[in-house]
């Protein structure tokens, strides 16, 4: 793994103090330390020390620090590659963070191209319908609306929408978002009906999930179906949700990070 220089440490620190998007300074702070705190007890390559590394990119992806998260990111692939292979779901999880912050720091051509490498391995890996496989979908429809080629984004986009349909139904919240996705490239194709319907549709998916989550909540029972927590693939992941490892996706995509 790369070695961070104490400089690169110190700037980290600041962004994660100086700045509450991702809940607390205290839990932002918390997540740095448990990175130090593994990499002293058990070295650069153990899978603790990893995960807590994939944990530090996507906060600094959060708070907008681009390039810092891409350095943890780049670090975590490239041990995961030596280690595991380009084909493990640990390295194409790091792969994914990667490919959103090029992205992110406007080098979309660079995104891209990790991005197919990505979705080609994960469809091989993991098949064409689970939810990584459609991220990874969902971010190079992304790259290529931000590299102007906004028809084949909306035909990856549907495509997406459309498995997203068929595994978690039409009102998760993925499903959701994949559909805004959609939307978005049709007006930019200037298919201002076809978007209508497709926003139609979402906002009342919507209004329903509230009005079943406000029913629940009434007899105290919470809104979960068995399709709703999902297993992400994470460096040295055994059993995680999606709220204990995050992938991460581009602000305004699927998982609206």
């Amino acid at each position: 793994m790369v070695a961070l220089c104490s400089a690169r440490r110190g700037r980290t620190v600041e962004a994660y103090n100086s700045n509450s998007v991702l809940g607390s300074t205290w839990r932002a702070s918390r997540t740095f330390r448990a990175l130090t705190t593994w990499r002293a007890r058990l070295g650069p390559e153990h899978p603790h020390t990893l995960t807590s590394a994939i944990r530090v990119g996507h906060g600094l992806s959060h708070l907008g620090q681009y390039a810092e998260a891409l350095v943890y990111y780049q670090d975590v692939m490239s041990t995961s590659v030596a280690l595991r292979g380009a084909d493990h779901p640990d390295t194409l999880h790091a792969a994914n963070g990667v490919a959103v912050n090029l992205r992110l720091l406007g080098s979309a051509d660079a995104a891209r191209a990790l991005n197919e490498d990505t979705l080609s391995r994960r469809r091989h890996v993991l098949g064409e319908h689970h939810v990584d496989t459609l991220l990874s979908a969902t971010n190079l429809a992304a790259d290529l609306r931000a590299l102007g080629d906004v028809a084949a984004a909306m035909n990856l986009h549907e495509e997406t929408f459309r498995r997203y349909c068929d595994i978690l139904g039409e009102d998760h919240p993925d499903t959701l978002r994949a559909a805004h996705n959609l939307a978005e490239d049709l007006r930019l194709l200037g298919r201002t009906d076809a978007a209508r319907q497709v926003d139609q549709r979402t906002l009342a998916e919507r209004r329903h999930l509230r009005l079943a989550a406000g029913a629940l909540h009434e007899i105290g029972e919470p809104l979960r179906r068995p399709h709703d927590v999902l297993p992400v693939r994470g460096v040295g992941a055994h059993r995680r949700d999606r709220d204990e490892l995050p992938e991460l996706v581009e602000p305004g995509l699927v998982h609206g990070a």
